[in-house]
């Protein structure tokens, strides 16, 4: 399970979930935590790989039960983010009222013992219920989570990457934002390109930022230069075909957003010959993810 949770093999190690009870009657508190962290780890994966709803389910029953032993252990700064696992997975889930407390648990863990990078995870996901449930304040907080992200320790910059995907996302949908999102867009393509290079293979987020990127150049006018944002995008694609194998769902997910939100990839009025390719790339990527 070790060596497959260390190699993000996410489909081996939930192949070892029917002894993973066998494994922990054998260890102590600590090591149970480990354990079921690596569990809990592969389903996340699985949620990128699959979008489906079983993984989810399993993230908050193996988290919810390292809450407790994490804070029985004094491990408060994991116990945190591992709120903010379950509060994640609660809102793929679709019920956001057991997600905002959850979310709003991990920020008192957070704010009590002085962890910045669980506070801004907190305050990610607090803002974007609020924007769900249309409330202005969310995007506030995501502000406020962008401020703390400097701050945050033992994270590689992964906040960081997150709040700005988020903030970024919500301001594109107001016209009078766009200055703002100009001054974000650069920040979000150096932290996930910095990230790519940090884990030796593509980040799904570096993909994020390359259609945040195209989105920004076709607010300003600039439809060849958006055009070209997606090409490099679609390059990354076949040169990382093993790592996009293992995301499918969520690189999908990213083209879906480029196809919904840019004109050049409009099916009529958009370049005919591009969203062709992103449409045949998404058309891959759905029967990757049936795997």
């Amino acid at each position: 399970v070790d060596a497959a949770d260390q190699a993000s093999d996410w489909r081996q190690v939930v192949r070892f979930g029917g002894r993973m009870e066998e494994m922990l009657e054998a260890e102590k508190d600590d090591a149970c935590c480990d354990i079921l962290r690596a569990f809990s780890r592969a389903h996340m994966l699985g949620i990128s790989g699959s979008a489906k709803e079983e993984h989810a389910v399993e993230v908050v029953r193996l988290e919810g039960r390292r809450i407790d032993l994490l804070g029985k252990t004094g491990r408060f700064r994991e116990q945190g983010i591992a709120l903010c696992n379950v509060a994640d997975s609660l809102l793929f889930l679709e019920k956001r009222p057991d997600a905002a407390r959850y979310f709003q648990r991990a920020r008192d863990v957070a704010t009590g013992h002085g962890f910045a990078s669980v506070e801004c995870q907190a305050c990610t996901g607090l803002g974007r219920i609020m924007i769900l449930e249309g409330k202005k304040e969310g995007v506030d907080l995501l502000r406020h989570a962008l401020a703390l992200a400097p701050l945050t320790e033992k994270d590689d910059g992964y906040c960081e990457k997150d709040v700005l995907h988020r903030l970024i996302e919500e301001l594109f949908k107001d016209r009078n934002s766009i200055d703002e999102v100009e001054a974000l867009v650069p920040c979000f393509q150096e932290a996930a390109q910095a990230e790519s290079r940090r884990m030796g293979t593509l980040c799904s987020l570096e993909l994020l930022s390359l259609y945040s990127s195209a989105r920004l150049h076709e607010a300003r006018g600039k439809p060849l230069e958006a055009a070209n944002e997606i090409r490099v995008l679609l390059d990354l694609l076949r040169l990382n075909k093993s790592e996009v194998q293992d995301m499918p769902a969520a690189v999908e997910e990213v083209l879906r957003e480029a196809t919904l939100h840019l004109k050049i990839l409009h099916p009529e009025v958009g370049m005919e010959d591009l969203a062709k390719a992103v449409g045949a790339e998404r058309a891959k990527l759905r029967g990757w993810s049936q795997w």
